[in-house]
């Protein structure tokens, strides 16, 4: 699958915009990721949640999607460039983590 003798690293280097865009990304999904699983996780062994808690909190994580995805669509559309988007939405993201954190009492 080489075309024209371009190694992968030799396309990366050559496009320098999109190595950012292919780091920043890689970086977004890992975090991503990551809360995803430790969400969950931290509920039930520091918080003891119980199965329908568990249920509930992967219903609350779901509603923002349903509830502001078309009104939000049309906004962005209408006042922001996608790049400040992109950037402002993985700072959101990274939010809970910089909060200060509270001991949950065993």
């Amino acid at each position: 699958m080489d075309r024209g003798g371009s190694s992968p690293l030799a396309v990366l280097a050559r496009y320098p915009d999109f190595r950012r865009l292919f780091v920043g990304n890689s970086i977004s999904t890992l975090g991503s990721s990551v809360t995803t699983v430790a969400l969950p996780l931290t509920a039930v062994v520091y918080l003891h949640a119980s199965p329908a808690e568990m249920g509930l909190l992967g219903a609350v994580a779901l509603l923002p999607y349903l509830v502001l995805s078309l009104p939000a669509g049309v906004w962005v559309d209408r006042m922001m460039t996608y790049q400040r988007l992109l950037v402002l939405a993985d700072l959101a993201q990274a939010m809970p983590w910089w909060a200060p954190q509270r001991r949950v009492a065993p």
